[in-house]
């Protein structure tokens, strides 16, 4: 007979271990549930009862008199329809009023699905909080602003639109690393976005459009990322850079603000602008800043326009880049290059007599014709020329550097090209067979079409008015570009006197144009050099002015904008479905326990260990 064997002690051990896992095992995140007809301070008392990582879910209704303070992690989602109604209600006892409040101990918390209408001071404050998402919200109001970001880090504000605030539709200060991705900034009475005194700042495919202010003010922050925004009609200037280091604004569209496109101001340092369209400002980009190591490359800067209803003299509107009073910059200078300068009212760059000469780079001034290309006398520039060559299939428009041994640049920003081809028939006259819109990539557009090879075409490039002809010749095809300075109608010359001859290009022309210019007169006699034909002229006469003024080319017919639209497209590949599904994760997930089988675990072990030492036990 086989002794007994005792299992008490093994049984009373398992249950101590299985209760102990109990007590030790988080209890997993729970749903609360917020009803329209609850009062305020109900709905406060829910979310003071609630644990770290409960979700918050506000059903559908509209809430009165909503002030929530958020005092833990926690996931705050509004289904369909939830319309909070703020109140200013607290004013009168001088506190700041709000509808959502983050405190320090809020980190991680997601706010997300809400309509927001106040009258409060902010709808939204974030103090001293991190790692924060504000997404796909509807904020209209605030008697202050919309959003305020304070000492805090690690802020995304995502896909929410933000408008009708009295003051700037977010305010970021002394915060560090805030995204602001997707959002629509709009109608607020002050900036639409001011970030002061912050560390990494990214703003990505952001509309700002139609503030009473600027759409974005940096000052003495650093380290900010502008890329990919809208960024127009704003009353002020597109961004104001102000005491700033470490600036990167690329690929935004910046249009039809009242002010500057930019706007340098107090000391810059590292600020890298290129491939932005800068269309239709007062200036494109104003200098007046102290300049360390700033570059301005690539981009496309057209109508800026005159106006002498602001705060800026006259004289100093209606620039591509204009240099102001108190611009200075060290001996590293300013580097401005393979920018397309083109159709502003004024200048294409212009200086003053407090800084003296400056030297750019080569840009595209929208002609070959060096006394047409709109710098003033102050500026010591080089130029990039545009000419259309023979191609495989075709032709293509190319633009190179005759300073630098003719070489090909391909560093100019995308725009648009209307190309022309006609037929040079035997009795001189031109028959027009195909006219179509192309685009300018990567400094080439290539433009092919179907030829009978015993005949003789003229392919001809327009950019911003100006024609650049290219004859396909059966016999030789020989290239023989013009030098574009044809078919533009008006120039503006500057004061005094002037006389100039236009050259016709391939065909016995009719003569250059006469252009009467303001503050002086001018005289153009164009003489046509072709070769065969009576044809009119491709080229008008230029006009050079003997005082400050430097002739402009006319401009004409629409800006090459379109590759501008085509850039700051609504997606960003990689980046969105990252913001958005870490958002989504946030907002959703069940927060998982891992102790939960740690009692089961337990006893299945000593259940095993107790078996193979059951001799042992008597």
């Amino acid at each position: 007979m086989r002794p007994s064997t005792n299992t008490r002690p093994i049984v009373a051990a398992a249950c101590l271990l299985i209760l102990v896992g109990m007590i030790l095992a988080p209890v997993g995140a729970a749903n609360v549930t917020v009803n329209s007809g609850m009062k305020n301070s109900d709905i406060q008392n829910l979310i003071d009862n609630a644990k770290s990582g409960d979700t918050i879910k506000f059903n559908g209704g509209d809430y009165q008199n909503v002030s929530i303070v958020i005092n833990k992690k926690l996931n705050v989602v509004g289904t369909k329809n939830v319309v909070l109604n703020g109140t200013d209600s607290a004013d009168s006892n001088g506190k700041t009023t709000f509808v959502f409040y983050f405190t320090s101990k809020s980190s991680g918390t997601v706010l997300s699905g809400f309509n927001i209408n106040t009258y409060t001071d902010y709808a939204v404050i974030l103090n001293n909080v991190n790692n924060v998402n504000i997404a796909n919200n509807n904020i209209n109001g605030g008697a202050k602003g919309s959003i305020y970001v304070a000492s805090s880090s690690n802020i995304n504000l995502t896909q929410n639109t933000i408008k009708n605030s009295d003051g700037n539709g977010v305010t970021i200060d002394s915060s560090k690393s805030v995204t602001l991705y997707k959002n629509l900034i709009n109608h607020n009475h002050g900036d639409g976005v001011t970030v002061l005194n912050t560390q990494i700042t990214n703003f990505t495919l952001n509309k700002i459009s139609y503030n009473e202010l600027n759409a974005i003010t940096l000052k003495n922050s650093n380290n900010t990322l502008i890329h990919n925004n809208s960024i127009n009609n704003n009353k002020g200037n597109g961004i104001d850079l102000y005491n700033t280091k470490t600036t990167n604004i690329t690929g935004n569209n910046i249009t039809y603000n009242i002010l500057n496109g930019i706007l340098f101001d107090g000391c810059t340092t590292f600020t890298y602008v290129s491939y932005n369209y800068f269309i239709h400002n007062l200036n494109g980009i104003y200098l007046d800043s102290i300049s360390y190591g700033d570059i301005i490359v690539t981009n496309f800067i057209a109508k800026s326009y005159k106006s002498a209803f602001t705060p800026y003299e006259f004289d100093y509107t209606g620039t591509g880049i204009m240099v102001g009073d108190n611009f200075k910059d060290d001996d590293s200078k300013i580097n401005i290059y393979y920018n397309s300068i083109l159709g502003n009212e004024a200048y294409s760059i212009k200086s003053n007599v407090n800084y003296g000469y400056l030297t750019v780079g080569a840009n595209f001034y929208g002609t070959n014709d060096k006394w047409a290309c709109a710098v003033c006398p102050m500026i010591k520039t080089d130029m990039l020329y545009a000419k259309v060559v023979k191609g495989v299939n075709g032709v293509k428009l190319i633009f190179y550097q005759p300073s630098n041994a003719n070489q090909q640049v391909t560093q100019v920003i995308d725009q648009s090209v209307n190309w022309i081809v006609s037929e040079l028939n035997p009795d001189g006259t031109i028959t027009q067979i195909k006219n179509k819109l192309g685009q300018i990539t990567n400094g080439t557009s290539f433009f092919n079409f179907t030829r009978n090879n015993s005949k003789t075409y003229i392919v001809t490039a327009i950019i911003n008015g100006v024609q650049y002809t290219y004859q396909w010749d059966p016999d030789n095809n020989t290239d023989q570009p013009n030098n574009g300075t044809g078919n533009s109608n008006g120039t503006k010359p500057g004061p005094g006197n002037s006389n100039s001859t236009g050259t016709g290009n391939n065909t016995n022309g009719t003569g250059g144009t006469v252009n009467n210019g303001t503050g002086g007169q001018s005289n153009s006699n164009g003489t046509g050099n072709g070769n065969s034909g009576s044809g009119t002229s491709n080229s008008n006469g230029t006009v050079t002015g003997s005082g400050e003024d430097i002739t402009q080319v006319g401009f004409e017919g629409t800006s090459a904008n379109n590759g501008g639209q085509q850039s700051a497209g609504d997606s960003s590949g990689g980046s969105e479905s990252g913001v958005e599904v870490a958002i989504k994760n946030a907002i959703t997930k069940t927060v998982t326990n891992p102790f939960n089988n740690l009692g089961i675990i337990a006893l299945l072990g000593l259940i095993g260990i107790g078996y193979f030492k059951r001799d042992k036990f008597k």
